[in-house]
């Protein structure tokens, strides 16, 4: 697919002799299903745009919500086991099978994020992990993270992206120490210091 071309193409440039030193941080957004059953008690103004399959008035509303209902499931849970092993059949069959039901928006860009990291030396050893999943109203969400091993960075990387910001709390000013990576990964290491 283009995404997964696209990804690819970023990953070598990632790599490229030209970018050693540079410090990349690669942040995708993408949502997960777009038809999970909605609650009662959400307003529906936060609602997203579903195309409920089936002519108006010709089908049985409650079997068709239904049907994606259970077809968001299917591709949230295939996106989340990508996220923790990036097993590509996880995300280019199973998630893509449920594609016409579960309507996500974010399918091209977790495809050019698996590009980016398919095939990634050392991949094997990285953190992967689902960090949290919802579905807040009829959309599924999930945070997700992928770090190479700390360790495994090079000098110049740990030693200088280093730093302290201040930031605004609930409570007032927060500050937050942190180590933020770079080398291809998606995410930052760091603690908050009140």
């Amino acid at each position: 697919s283009a995404s997964l071309k696209l990804g690819q193409a970023v990953s070598d440039w990632v790599d490229a002799p030209e970018n050693a030193s540079r410090r990349i941080f690669i942040l995708v957004s993408a949502s997960l299903s777009h038809t999970h059953r909605t609650p009662a008690d959400v307003d529906r103004c936060f609602l997203g745009e579903v195309q409920w399959g089936g002519a108006a008035g010709a089908v049985d509303r409650e079997s068709v919500e239904a049907r994606h209902a259970q077809a968001s499931e299917v591709y949230d849970q295939a996106v989340v086991l990508w996220a923790t092993t990036l097993r590509s059949e996880a995300l280019l069959l199973t998630a893509r099978k449920a594609l016409p039901l579960a309507q996500p928006c974010g399918f091209g860009a977790t495809v050019l994020l698996h590009g980016v990291l398919d095939g990634r030396a050392g991949i094997e050893g990285w953190e992967k992990s689902a960090l949290a999943r919802a579905v807040p109203a009829n959309s599924g969400l999930l945070a997700a993270l992928f770090l190479p091993p700390w360790e495994t960075l090079p000098d110049n990387i740990r030693d200088v992206d280093r730093g302290w910001v201040e930031a605004q709390g609930d409570s007032g000013p927060v500050e937050m120490g942190a180590a933020f990576l770079g080398y291809g990964a998606t995410g930052a290491r760091g603690h908050v210091v009140q």
